[in-house]
């Protein structure tokens, strides 16, 4: 890990700050394009905004065709946010497409991320992804 002063830890090959703010919320929401993902992000980062929290909010795109895949990210604080890199392990995964929660999005959850997703299908549907909060 690298000290800069007496300020913040930086974990090495990451830009995540070691001591991560309690008050400090990741999103990401995934779909194919055309379903609205990038409206919802845009909206719920809009709403914390409106409360008065920091957001940072941005948009990553497959090809340029209806249909693939798009993940909108978010990150909202009380602090202003100087982080400026992908998400690397989010606090809530929307999934509007439950042909997408696979290997490639679950790499940015952890065993306390909590999992929504768009599907007809019970929970234990999901089991053989592995322990996740789905």
């Amino acid at each position: 890990m690298f000290k800069k002063g007496s300020t913040t830890l930086i974990t090495v090959g990451s830009c995540r700050p070691a001591h991560v703010s309690r008050t400090k919320l990741e999103i990401i929401i995934q779909g194919r394009d055309g379903q609205g993902a990038q409206t919802a992000g845009n909206l719920l980062a809009q709403a914390f905004f409106k409360e008065g929290r920091q957001v940072q909010s941005f948009a990553t795109y497959g090809g340029a065709r209806r249909g693939t895949p798009v993940n909108s990210m978010i990150r909202i604080d009380d602090k202003p946010i100087r982080l400026r890199c992908d998400i690397e392990r989010a606090d809530a995964i929307l999934c509007f497409d439950c042909s997408l929660l696979d290997a490639c999005l679950l790499h940015w959850a952890g065993r306390e991320t909590l999992i929504m997703v768009n599907s007809a299908g019970l929970r234990e549907d999901y089991s053989n992804l592995g322990d996740y909060r789905i």
